[in-house]
């Protein structure tokens, strides 16, 4: 992905996974994706898209998942 690329916000939806609008609004509001505002429109950047992911990653599992394996005797 080229890092000048500057995608509308139905393609970064479907980059994230094919989160919802509301959800990629969200994630603009809190700040935690970037955008770049062109006339009336909002594009989101290849690179802040990265950023987010890679903030986003983890290693833990889910909480509260809590699973036990049981071995049955």
């Amino acid at each position: 992905m080229d890092e000048s690329t500057l995608h509308t916000i139905d393609e970064a939806r479907e980059i994230l996974g094919g989160i919802s609008r509301n959800t990629l609004y969200d994630l603009l509001r809190e700040g935690k994706l970037a955008s770049t505002p062109i006339g009336r429109r909002r594009f989101i950047s290849a690179v802040a898209i990265e950023q987010y992911v890679a903030a986003a990653t983890t290693t833990q599992g889910p909480q509260g998942s809590g699973a036990v394996a049981r071995v049955r005797t």
